[in-house]
């Protein structure tokens, strides 16, 4: 992703978000990319019952934007929020647009972008809709193994899908 690191580089704002601190919440509007330096993310929703649900965990070197927010000027449909001291680079949405028009090279790289971003979230749906949550969990463990370590174990419940109490079954099933 070259040439999206000098645009990173010559047009982005630096961020710092504390522990706890929102990026943005469900309902707001915001039309910006950004690239996670360092720290850990969590994106997540809030249904009208109250109840929380975790969409996805955000580490560093990874991008994350709300694309309906900013393509559709729709208010973003998540919250984001991090886990701990983190550093972003923004950029407004606009400008990858314009850009992406103008250079090939740049509209290449975020073509490649985009589809790693459809991969993941059709393996998250397939695995959602298809494993067990025991798998699902193993699976969890095995590519973010320092996450247990991030994460309380009701947030790693809710983006499973489990409750907490089928969350410590799992584990207690799998320690046996």
């Amino acid at each position: 992703m070259e040439y999206l690191q000098q645009l990173l580089a010559t047009q982005g704002q630096l961020i710092e978000l504390k522990k706890k601190q929102h990026l943005f919440r469900q309902g707001e509007l915001d039309a910006h990319f950004y690239y996670v330096r360092r720290g850990f993310l969590k994106a997540y929703y809030i249904a009208e019952s109250g109840k929380s649900f975790v969409k996805s965990f955000i580490g560093e070197n990874t991008s994350i934007a709300c694309l309906s927010a900013c393509y559709a000027e729709q208010a973003c449909s998540y919250s984001l929020v991090a886990q701990e001291n983190s550093s972003l680079i923004k950029l407004p949405f606009s400008l990858l647009l314009e850009t992406s028009q103008t250079d090939i090279k740049f509209a290449n790289e975020m073509q490649t972008l985009l589809i790693q971003l459809a991969i993941k979230k059709e393996k998250r749906e397939h695995d959602f809709l298809c494993l067990p949550a025991e798998q699902r969990f193993i699976q969890l463990k095995q590519q973010w193994p320092d996450l247990f370590h991030k994460v309380p174990q009701h947030e790693i419940a809710q983006y499973l899908g489990v409750t907490d109490v089928g969350l410590s079954r799992i584990k207690t099933r799998l320690r046996a």
